[in-house]
């Protein structure tokens, strides 16, 4: 694992900025009147529905030049994208938000097309480049430090950001066996999570947050876990289920509840990946997992007692 900066994932960020206010409550880099006008100037550039320049990230990696701390380079050098789409799954973007950056992509093979785009984007860097080199870049260069001292004693998987795991699921494997790249932000106001053929790139604040809202976002996932072991019903269906698998028929029957009621219940635990289901003829006999349901109890607790 590694945290560096990005200044095209800040590019990114202040295109979705303009004309929209700020994007963190401290920041403040566009005058209305010219954020406007560059908002009108990105969104008649691509014209297609989209969002800001997501596309730049993306473009950034093909040209090496994703981790850059400025976008000099790739201003200068503006090449052709080479991709193969089929090899850019991009994992974690919609199929409509994908198939928009690839026709994005495609449509910057032109040459007059990428003339075009880098002036779009020096104009861009012009206007929070003042901001970017003072201010942004030593703190987002000190954020990463702090992660680069975190990884080296040796934390991985838990130095993740609050959360991340919990939303995005389906990434952990890369993030077990894949290389994975921290941006702390200056610029961003939310995650941006992208997963490129061989990075996948975790982007969020590099502010701190206060005391409250830290622990508010470190629980939340926890919270949402207790909160469907909470219900007696369906606690007692668990334990009933860790001891003799059932069907929901027979969970409706003993528990005296409608089949729907049962049916629901058991959805709402299978969910948290808390059962497994046999087909037994008709019926799916439902069971405990037992270790998921421990480790979703240890990431609970260590949620709430962790320093």
């Amino acid at each position: 694992m590694a945290a560096l900066p990005s200044v095209h994932i800040e590019l990114h960020w202040a295109a979705l900025a303009a004309g929209r206010g700020k994007v963190q409550p401290h920041l403040a880099i566009f005058e209305p009147a010219a954020g406007r006008s560059l908002r009108r100037a990105v969104d008649r550039f691509w014209d297609d529905g989209g969002r800001g320049l997501e596309e730049l990230p993306v473009y950034a990696h093909l040209a090496g030049e994703l981790f850059a701390e400025r976008p000099d380079a790739l201003l200068e050098a503006l090449p052709e994208p080479a991709f193969d789409a089929r090899r850019l799954r991009l994992e974690t973007e919609s199929r409509v938000d994908r198939d928009r950056i690839l026709d994005r992509l495609e449509r910057l093979r032109a040459a007059p097309r990428r003339r075009a785009y880098g002036r779009l984007l020096a104009r861009l860097w012009a206007a929070v480049r003042a901001d970017w080199l003072e201010t942004g870049l030593p703190l987002v260069l000190d954020a990463c430090a702090g992660w680069r001292s975190r990884f080296d004693a040796g934390e991985r998987v838990r130095s993740l950001p609050p959360g991340l795991l919990d939303r995005e699921p389906g990434l952990l494997p890369r993030v077990l066996d894949g290389k994975v790249v921290l941006v702390p932000g200056h610029l961003s106001g939310r995650w941006l999570v992208l997963a490129l053929p061989d990075v996948l790139v975790v982007g969020f604040p590099a502010t701190t947050v206060d005391a409250a809202q830290h622990f508010r976002d470190r629980v939340r996932p926890a919270a949402g876990a207790l909160r469907v072991l909470a219900d007696p019903t369906r606690l007692a269906m668990l334990a009933q289920l860790a001891h003799a698998p059932s069907s929901v028929t027979e969970l409706a029957a003993q528990f005296r509840v409608s089949q729907p009621t049962a049916s629901f219940h058991v959805g709402q635990l299978a969910g948290l990946a808390l059962l497994e289901g046999e087909r037994r003829g008709p019926r799916t006999l439902y069971r405990v997992r037992p270790e998921q349901l421990r480790s979703l109890l240890e990431s609970a607790a260590d949620r709430i007692l962790r320093p």
